[in-house]
């Protein structure tokens, strides 16, 4: 079970992530783990979350993910 403190962390986290591929470019993990300071496997866990619910598109192969334009419909 999460805390509080980390839930709150986690949420920072995905709306920092998503806030930079709002430019609607690909991003690599190696990228984001420099400008989210998480592990590449943090992000590489966070990308497939949101990809799972469709807010992005992840390619594991080339490590990289672009945001879905159904999410940025929603602006």
């Amino acid at each position: 079970m999460m805390t509080q403190d980390t839930n709150a962390l986690v949420h920072r986290k995905l709306e920092r992530i998503l806030r930079i591929l709002e430019d609607q470019r690909l991003h690599s993990i190696t990228e984001m783990v420099e400008r989210v300071h998480l592990s590449a496997e943090q992000v590489a866990f966070l990308f497939r979350f949101l990809a799972a619910y469709s807010f992005i598109r992840y390619n594991e192969q080339d490590e990289t993910a672009i945001i879905s334009t159904e999410l940025l419909a929603l602006k």
